[in-house]
């Protein structure tokens, strides 16, 4: 089968059982309570600036954010954070390219077609990693900026639901690929499945997009074990 036909597949499964996904995160989520806390607590802040700008000039935020990253397992291996210093600036310099995506929502009608493109080139300019692979960096920050438009995406579960082969994390073209496939496909989950209903801010229900983040991981714990068929 296709990988455009294992994906539609998944993702109409995915649509069709949210609920108990979300509920299968709950129990098993594989991630541990110092990522949660950390997570949480950006969330919060994020929340309580009221905007981009005011969360970015806000040194709390952006250290509680460059702390979520490094709990997300930014940092280690391959991937580099830029020192404190340029983080700082380089979401200041950011600032004006994602303000004019503040009202958006990625379950609201009639959002661009454009988006995953926007959202892409924004991601491979932020500066916020030293490596060439940005896309889990890009988006595990702007999730943290733009709760309820980016979605967090990583190479174990992301890649995992969606077939992404490692090298396609690696290089430019496989990273415009991955933002296109996976945004089309998360817009799809969120406008059939209604991700809001369940943001409870209780444990890990802190966003629409981080509820189809726990819907997926949810998704192939139950449905993807290695002899699983596609």
């Amino acid at each position: 089968m296709a990988r455009r036909d294992v994906i539609e597949a998944r993702t109409a499964k995915l649509v069709d059982g949210f609920g108990r996904y979300v509920q299968t995160y709950d129990k098993r989520a594989p991630f541990s309570g110092e990522q949660l806390t950390a997570h949480r607590a950006t969330i919060a802040l994020r929340r309580q600036a009221g905007s981009v700008r005011a969360a970015v000039e806000n040194q709390q935020f952006v250290t509680s954010l460059r702390q979520t990253l490094l709990a997300w397992g930014l940092g280690r291996r391959a991937s580099r954070l830029v020192p404190d210093d340029k983080f700082a600036e380089a979401l200041r310099a950011a600032v004006p390219r994602i303000e004019p995506l503040e009202p958006l929502t990625i379950d609201a009608a009639g959002l661009s077609d454009n988006i995953a493109e926007t959202l892409r080139l924004l991601i491979d300019s932020l500066g916020v990693v030293e490596n060439k692979a940005k896309l889990v960096a890009g988006t595990k920050t702007l999730h943290h900026l733009l709760p309820d438009l980016v979605p967090p995406m990583d190479r174990a579960w992301t890649g995992k639901f969606f077939n992404f082969h490692l090298p396609e994390w690696q290089d430019a073209g496989g990273q415009r690929r991955i933002v296109q496939i996976a945004y089309d496909q998360f817009v799809k989950v969120a406008q059939q499945a209604g991700p809001e209903q369940y943001v409870t801010n209780t444990g890990w229900h802190t966003s629409r997009t981080k509820i189809i983040d726990n819907a997926l991981i949810g998704f192939c714990k139950l449905e993807l074990s290695d002899d699983a068929q596609w």
